[in-house]
């Protein structure tokens, strides 16, 4: 039922946006095992989505596996610091402002047993690694839904002593699944077809039920500092880019850098 009712709205909001101004597909992976600097091996995350924009709206999904610290942990007795879980999200949001700089959206979540687990133990085989499927059903977090909505300020303004761009953003959302805020600077350094990026930003996090999800229920850390550092490559209808990000984790107890790398591809149509 869960996996039906997201499919439907998904279908509806691609559908209700594809009708205005010029479109751009952008798929994407997110994944802390390949980020170029450390290894954390699926501690956090693995998510790959696209994202569907037609004028100021988007609609985007989300394919995403959160799972306990597989490389602390490399036996069958170790103890899992978080639930396992499957998640699919979807966001639809809409730009505004003079320069397009506020951003609203809203956001459905869904967990469940979606077979992205099987791709994990694919990539597992495929690398030669340790079988973690039967481990994570012992601490799979339960079905839920949940939704939210959220936005985005930037306030934009040119450093020509730089030959950069700088932003400072402001990011507030509030969900069932989570509630937090987020402050960002960021500096834009474009050069060509070649665009570089740094940025720096604090969340505060006022809860995270799916860290804080049973079995488990870990404690979600309050303050997340983040640094990252990207880059993006434009070539006729396409861009491509790549960001690395590094952070605390979402768990309070776990005071390790965690690093993140986000690539994808954009087409224009």
């Amino acid at each position: 039922m869960l996996k039906k009712l997201i499919i439907a709205i998904s279908s509806l909001v691609l559908s209700a946006t594809y009708a205005f101004g010029e479109k751009s597909l952008t798929a994407y992976f997110k994944n802390d095992s390949v980020n170029g600097l450390m290894i954390s091996d699926a501690y956090e995350t693995h998510n790959m989505g696209l994202t569907y924009r037609s004028g100021d709206n988007y609609a985007g999904i989300d394919l995403g596996i959160v799972s306990p610290d597989m490389h602390l942990y490399k036996n069958q007795y170790r103890e899992a610091n978080r639930s396992f879980g499957e998640i699919i999200s979807l966001e639809f949001g809409h730009q505004l402002g003079a320069e397009n700089n506020i951003k609203l959206f809203g956001k459905l979540r869904g967990s469940g047993k979606f077979g992205l687990d099987k791709t994990q133990e694919f990539a597992h085989r495929l690398l030669s690694l340790q079988s973690v499927s039967d481990i994570n059903q012992l601490v799979r977090m339960p079905n839920k839904l949940w939704y939210g909505v959220g936005g985005e300020y930037a306030s934009r303004s040119p450093l020509p002593q730089l030959s950069a761009e700088h932003s400072l953003k402001v990011m507030p959302y509030f969900g069932t699944d989570r509630a937090s805020v987020k402050s960002e600077l960021e500096f834009l350094f474009p050069y060509h077809s070649v665009s570089l990026s740094s940025a720096l930003s604090l969340e505060y996090v006022l809860f995270d039920r799916i860290v804080s999800a049973k079995p488990i229920s870990a404690t979600p850390r309050k303050l997340i500092p983040q640094l990252s550092f990207g880059a993006a490559y434009d070539f006729g209808r396409f861009s491509i880019f790549a960001v690395d990000s590094f952070a605390l984790p979402t768990i309070q107890k776990d005071q390790r850098i965690f690093g993140v790398l986000h690539a994808g591809i954009t087409y224009n149509f």
